[in-house]
C-alpha cells in the first residue's frame, strides 16, 4: 500500500476525529454505554494518532467546582469518573479507567493527575478544585457594594437603561448593514477580478476547504470589495478628510481588539506600513456616517431607527460587528 503523506492523511483524519469527539460529547451526556472496536499497527501510540493527542493534552488545567467548608474540606470528592467527564467535555476522548487517581480530591486546590492514554504514553493533567461561592442577597447594601447606586431599584433601572441602549445600538448595527447590502445591491460597481482572483488563491494556497468554502470565501471578499469601493467613492465625493487627531483616536480603540498597549500598537502599525490603511478605514467610517446622516430607515412597525448613536461615532458598533472588517490588510 502506497504511504500517504502528510497533508492529505490530516485531511482524512480530521473529520474522524470530529466524529469521535461529538461521540465522546454524547456519551457524556446521554449517559449511554459505547463499545468502540479499533483496529491498526500498535505503532498508534508513540509517534501516531495518540501521541498527537497527548501533546495536546499534557500539562493542560481543567477547573472543578464543589461546595467545601472554610477550611478547604470538599462536601463530597472528585472522582476519576468525574475528571474523565470535564476531560470529555474539553473534547479529549478519556475514560475513567484512564484516569490514574490514588484518591478521590477531597479538598480545594491544584492536583496533579496521570492520565494513561496508551500503555506506552501518559501525560499528566492539573485539576483545580475550587469552592462553590454564593451569590450574595439582591438588596439595597447589594446595590451600594457593587455600584454608584444607594438602592436596588435605582441600580435596576439603569441596568434596564443601558440594555435599551445596547439594544439602539443593535438596532442601529442592523439597519447600516442593510443600508450599505442595499447600495451595493443596486449600484453597479466593478470589480478588479485580479485583485479578487489573488485574494483566494492566497487563502486556499494550504489545499484547504472544499468549493462550498470555497465559494462562501469568494462571496465575501466580492461584497466587502465593493463595499470598500462604494465608501472610498462617496468619501471622494465628499471630499472627507481625516484628521491626525481622529486617527490616533480610532487606533487607540483598535489597539484593546488586537491586546496590546495604544503606543505600542501605533509603532507597529508605523513599522508595518499599515498607517494608510487605517486611515482608509476611518474614512470609509466617516463616509457610512455621511450617508446615515441622509437616510430615513425604519423598521418592522414603520418606526423610526435612532441612528445617532452610530453616525456621531461610526466605530462605536466595532464591538457588535467585526464581519465588515474581513478581507482588509491588516
Amino acid at each position: 500500500m502506497k504511504r500517504l503523506k502528510r497533508k492529505p492523511y490530516e485531511e482524512l483524519l480530521e473529520p474522524l476525529q470530529e466524529e469521535l469527539v461529538a461521540m465522546a460529547r454524547w456519551v457524556a451526556a446521554s449517559g449511554q454505554r459505547l463499545v468502540v472496536l479499533f483496529e491498526g499497527r500498535d505503532t498508534a501510540g508513540k509517534g501516531g494518532a495518540i501521541q498527537a493527542v497527548a501533546d495536546k493534552l499534557n500539562g493542560k488545567s481543567f477547573v472543578v467546582v464543589r461546595q467545601a467548608s472554610e477550611t478547604g474540606q470538599l462536601y463530597g470528592s472528585v472522582s476519576a469518573r468525574d475528571i474523565a467527564s470535564i476531560l470529555s467535555d474539553g473534547g479529549y476522548s478519556v475514560t475513567r479507567n484512564q484516569i490514574a487517581l490514588h484518591a478521590p480530591i477531597k479538598m480545594i486546590g491544584m492536583h496533579t493527575v496521570p492520565v494513561a492514554l496508551h500503555p506506552e504514553v501518559e501525560v499528566t493533567v492539573t485539576v483545580k478544585s475550587v469552592k462553590e461561592r454564593e451569590l450574595p442577597t439582591a438588596d439595597d447594601d447589594f446595590a451600594q457594594l457593587a455600584s454608584e447606586f444607594d438602592t436596588l431599584e435605582e441600580l435596576k433601572n439603569a441596568v434596564r437603561e443601558q440594555a435599551g441602549e445596547y439594544k439602539k445600538v443593535e438596532q442601529g448595527v442592523e439597519a447600516r448593514n442593510k443600508l450599505v447590502d442595499h447600495l451595493i445591491a443596486t449600484i453597479d460597481i466593478p470589480l478588479p477580478e485580479n485583485v479578487i482572483k489573488a485574494d483566494i488563491e492566497s487563502h486556499f494556497e494550504d489545499g484547504h476547504g472544499d468549493d462550498a468554502h470555497r465559494a462562501e470565501y469568494e462571496a465575501g471578499i466580492e461584497k466587502s470589495l465593493k463595499s470598500q469601493l462604494l465608501l472610498d467613492e462617496i468619501a471622494n465625493k465628499e471630499q472627507l478628510q481625516v484628521s491626525e487627531a481622529e486617527l490616533v483616536d480610532f487606533l487607540v480603540r483598535q489597539s484593546s481588539q488586537y491586546g496590546m498597549q495604544p503606543d505600542q500598537f501605533v509603532q507597529e502599525v508605523v513599522r508595518s506600513g499599515q498607517t494608510s490603511s487605517f486611515v482608509g478605514e476611518v474614512v470609509r467610517g466617516k463616509a457610512l456616517a455621511h450617508v446615515l446622516e441622509n437616510a430615513n430607515i425604519t423598521d418592522a412597525s414603520g418606526r423610526v431607527v435612532d441612528l445617532k448613536a452610530l453616525t456621531a461615532d461610526p466605530a462605536a458598533a466595532e464591538a457588535h460587528d467585526h464581519d465588515d472588517h474581513e478581507g482588509h490588510d491588516h
